[in-house]
């Protein structure tokens, strides 16, 4: 068993990416997101992509402003581009080391 078998969820987390993943942009849509300490939600951007296979990608603003770099400001203008997902194992969260998914072109 691993960590998406024991604690699935219908967004990406880095153990969907243990091996670099190129995916397409199809769009990006502001969404309520249930947050863990509070139990509350809050509206966050999401990214969906056009291959079946892919779970939705919460963007936080590291991740918006490598997007920026790479394809412009305004999101609208980022669809049918494509991304690879990796797991960054120096992100961190809280304070702690906990990696996490990265964006980045094409390798």
């Amino acid at each position: 068993m691993n960590l998406n078998d024991a604690f699935p969820s219908s967004y990406l987390s880095k153990a969907d990416v243990e091996d670099p993943k190129t995916y397409t942009i199809m769009t990006i849509v502001i969404d309520d997101i249930k947050d863990i300490e509070s139990g509350g939600t809050e509206k966050k951007p999401v990214l969906h992509f056009s291959e079946s296979d892919a779970k939705p990608l919460i963007l936080n603003k590291t991740n918006w402003l490598i997007l920026e770099e790479l394809f412009g400001r305004e999101s609208e203008s980022w669809n049918g581009k494509q991304v690879q997902l990796y797991n960054d194992p120096n992100v961190s969260f809280g304070g702690r080391r906990t990696g996490g998914v990265r964006v980045r072109s094409p390798q």
